[in-house]
Order: C-alpha cells, then structure tokens, then sequence
C-alpha cells in the first residue's frame, strides 16, 4: 500500500456487513489519512478525512 506511518492502523467498518472497510493511520505530516476498499477489492487512493473523526456512515 506504500506510505510511511507514525501510527498504528485502525480499521473501520463502512458498510453493512460486508468487506467494504477503511484502514486509517497518522501519517509523518500528523494528519490522519486513510485508503478504503470496495465490495470488489480494489482500493482507494490515500485521502484525508473529509470528518475530522473518520465516521463514514455520517455526514459532516
């Protein structure tokens, strides 16, 4: 997945009992960025939370 972490890995669940989830870690810059995989297994690209807590069933 490359990157560079200054934290441990959380995962979230995003969906509703499926294999859609979010890995989520603190990166050097102290920001927390996360990457999301689909029903399909593909992944997204690194992001920043557009929450400031990662809460992807809710809206900001």
């Amino acid at each position: 997945m490359s990157g560079v972490a200054q934290s441990g890995i959380s995962i979230w669940d995003v969906s509703d009992g499926g294999w859609v989830f979010s890995i989520v870690i603190t990166g050097t810059d102290g920001n927390p960025w996360h990457r999301t995989r689909s029903t399909g297994g593909t992944w997204s690209p690194w992001s920043l939370p557009i929450c400031p807590e990662p809460d992807y069933n809710a809206s900001c």
